[in-house]
Parts: C-alpha cells; structure tokens; sequence
C-alpha cells in the first residue's frame, strides 16, 4: 500500500509500553509518523507512557491512550496493528459482536529470544482468530514463532524500517578516512569487553563515544548524528540506517557480533536483523564474543572495503518505511 492508499484510512496502533527509546518503542513512533504523514488518522494505545517517548509522540502531534478504560470501536478504525499482543478492553468487548466490515488486524513480533515474553505469540487463539498478516521483525524470527500457532495465520518478514531523513548518503561519505578517527557505539546494553575495546581506541587517539540510555546523549537518534563518525559499533536498527548512509557498521553489543558488517557475512546477519546473534563464531543463539584487544584492534583497521560494501548495500536494501 502506497502514500495515497493510506491517505484517509483511521489506524490504532498498540503497544505494551511505552517507556524509553528502544528498537520496538521507535518502531511504533516511526510508523505512527509514517502513517500521519502520508494523511492517515493515527491513534495508539499503550499501558504505560513514559515522558521521553511522550513527549516525542507530543512534537509529532500523534495521539497516545493509556486509559484502560477508554471506549474504543470497532467501527473506528480501518486498521489495527498490535504489537504485543495487546489490544484495549472494549475491543475485546466488540469483537464478540463485530460490525459488517470490520478492520484489518496486523500484528508485530520483534524478537524470538526465549526470554522476551512479549513478543511471543503467548494468548493461545488471539492470532489465528483475528490476524489477517502477522509480521516478524527477521526471517529467523518468523521461522521460530510459526510452530507457536496451531494454525499459522498468513505471516511475512517486516525488517526495521528506515524514516526517508536517513535515506541519503554520509556528509562526508567520500572523505571518510581509511582508519576510523571517530567512532560511535550506539547501544542501550551493556557488553564490557566492547567497552574496554573503546577505551583502547580512545588510548590510540581515537574518538570513541557512547550513544544511548544511562548516556548523556540519549536521545531519538537522527541522521545528523551519524553525519558525525567515520564507524558506528551497533546493533538492529541502526545498522539499517547506517546502510542506508553509506557508513561502515561493525555489529557487537552483548549478544556478541561478527564485526564488520560485509558482502560474506551481510545475508546470515541480515537474517538474525542485524542483532549480533547466530551461528557466526559463536554457534547456537549467540554470536561470537571477542576480548576486548579484538574489537579495539578491527575497528582500528582500514575501512576502504567496508565503506564501499555499505553504499553499495544501502542502495539496494535501505528501503524507507
């Protein structure tokens, strides 16, 4: 669906929390914008609005609910996009009397991993009864939750979306240097041996900065940002950005990583979304820990390859939302 199919149609979109800036919470913001921009009436309905996201969905002009109680319809909306499962009281209430067209239900799953309850299919029925395309965030993902459903509904892969304000090239994409003199980790986990590695770029006169939560620079990351740095160290969503920009990513944080994101390994990590995960050097659901000389001393290495593999890249698989 188009820009001018959009135009018109009335969308909630739901979400357990909304709490901090993490990969699902901009998901939502980002497709909330998205939607609003191309003329759609958008509503989304949380359990629980933090002031950091709050206050983003405000600058948009976006309206949030987190009253449980509010007297939401059916009849209302034309789409309705659950992300975790959850949907309000009263539409729960409707469903047991359902107008003559109802809305299109579109649920998100964004991880598989055994811990993260939430973005499991866990309310046995809900999807097979209501979904008409139930999406996951990566080809790996959808492969684990589709034995979850009795009767799998119509699923497809959604990849991180990129906004348009990132889908064009780096400031200074033809002066990058061939050694990193400024790098930006841009995470909100923590990995030690990925710290220590920073401090022993900061040791050989490179610029090493944290972007993220406990961080003073946290924020909604935006492309001014990334204009800044020759490397980002990272993780999910924002190796899509940086593919999109033409800057060299290299893919670690706690799960581990392969490192520099390149034309032999792009295709496995895309399929685990970029998250460090996978049977590269660390076999199973991790991906491969290094000690802290390793990433200190790849990210210290000449980037002409990479550089040119992500502009590449990027001009073929940086698609916006």
């Amino acid at each position: 669906m188009g820009m001018a199919e959009l135009c018109g149609k009335r969308f909630l979109i739901t979400q357990c929390a909304l709490d901090g800036i993490a990969g699902s919470e901009v998901t939502t913001l980002h497709l909330a914008e998205y939607l609003q921009q191309a003329g759609a009436t958008v509503t989304v309905f949380t359990h629980w609005l933090g002031n950091v996201l709050g206050q983003l969905f405000a600058q948009s002009k976006i309206t949030v609910i987190a009253d449980k109680a509010h007297p939401f319809a059916l009849e209302d909306f034309d789409y309705i996009w659950v992300h975790h499962q959850v949907l309000p009281a009263a539409i729960l209430r409707a469903l047991a009397h359902p107008p003559a067209n109802p809305p299109v239900f579109l649920f998100l799953h964004m991880s598989a991993l055994p811990g993260n309850h939430l973005e499991w299919p866990y309310i046995c029925g809900l999807e097979e009864l209501l979904s008409s395309l139930s999406l996951c965030n990566s080809p790996v993902t959808l492969e684990r939750l589709a034995p979850c459903f009795s009767t799998p509904p119509p699923m497809a892969v959604y990849p991180n979306p990129v906004p348009p304000e990132f889908c064009r090239p780096h400031r200074n994409l033809r002066q990058l240097p061939h050694k990193p003199l400024r790098v930006m980790v841009v995470s909100n986990n923590d990995s030690p041996e990925r710290d220590e590695a920073c401090a022993l770029l900061r040791q050989h006169g490179v610029q090493a900065e944290r972007f993220g939560i406990g961080q003073r620079n946290y924020k909604l990351l935006r492309a001014a940002d990334l204009d800044r740095y020759d490397a980002i160290i990272t993780i999910g969503k924002t190796v899509q950005y940086c593919l999109c920009m033409g800057l060299p990513v290299y893919i670690y944080d706690r799960f581990g990583g392969p490192g520099w994101l390149n034309a032999r390994n792009f295709d496995l990590v895309a399929a685990h979304n970029f998250s460090g995960r996978g049977p590269l050097g660390g076999g199973g659901g991790g991906g491969h820990k290094k000690t802290p000389p390793a990433p200190a001393g790849k990210c210290g290495t000449v980037m002409p390859r990479r550089r040119r593999f992500t502009g590449e890249a990027g001009s073929d698989s940086g698609r916006p939302m």
